[in-house]
């Protein structure tokens, strides 16, 4: 009776605490983890040389290439990489998440292999519509930060830009119904990207918008993936999107 007893008692205090110290115990992702309305989750495990395509993250995380060839899309030491020319668009992929409204945000952990911007782009993609277009939230070589609407000529915003080899970045772009805002996170020491470019210790965001252009349509998250080649810009460390 007294061991039943104290098994009980256990069940009770794992059950009563919250939610949040539950979650921890996962262990899910290496950077943003698992949190309450994550309907895409991936911190990219795989054998080096995993096509993504091919690859099936933690949560919502079959992928599909878009634009560009699978085999130009692949993970190496658990990053994802891509050998995207100079001059080419770069490729996006879209997972397999669908989130339940138009209202969610979209991050990406970008690793700087060698402290280059690449030509096309390199973020993320929110309310990716098929024929219709998506919000993208990019590094490039011509903005540095961008923010833009793929069904649009011109980018909504702009942020200068310049990373520094080694260095992981978080970049995160929300939307809300009309609105967007992006945010960028530098992590060797937690400061944020503001919108003259220059770095601070609170946090910020250093893009806001008002665009209806792709308002009212929730599509599905993804990635711009670019790199001259397998080696330099930047390379994917994890990817999540949530509600």
């Amino acid at each position: 009776m007294r061991k039943l007893a104290t098994i009980l008692a256990a069940a009770f205090l794992l059950l009563s605490a919250p939610a949040c110290a539950q979650l921890s115990t996962l262990g899910v992702g290496s950077f943003g983890g698992a949190t309450a309305g994550t309907f895409v989750h991936d911190t990219f495990t795989a054998a080096d040389n995993t096509l993504l395509v091919n690859h099936t993250g933690e949560v919502g995380a079959t992928w599909t290439v878009i634009l560009g060839a699978d085999t130009d899309v692949k993970i190496v030491s658990g990053r994802v990489v891509s050998n995207n020319q100079a001059g080419v668009d770069s490729p996006k992929a879209i997972a397999s998440g669908v989130p339940a409204t138009e209202d969610y945000t979209v991050t990406a952990w970008l690793y700087s292999i060698d402290g280059t911007l690449p030509v096309d782009g390199v973020g993320v993609l929110g309310r990716r519509v098929a024929g219709e277009g998506a919000y993208a939230a990019e590094f490039d070589a011509t903005n540095g930060l961008g923010l833009s609407n793929f069904t649009e000529t011109a980018e909504l915003a702009t942020v200068p830009f310049t990373p520094s080899t080694g260095e992981t970045y978080v970049l995160a772009l929300a939307m809300s119904g009309t609105t967007l805002s992006v945010s960028v996170q530098r992590q060797s020491d937690s400061q944020w990207l503001t919108s003259g470019g220059t770095w601070q210790s609170g946090q910020v965001n250093c893009i806001s918008a008002t665009d209806s252009g792709s308002a009212g349509a929730a599509g599905q998250p993804g990635l711009y993936i670019s790199g001259d080649s397998f080696t330099t810009g930047f390379a994917v460390d994890e990817f999540k999107a949530t509600q």
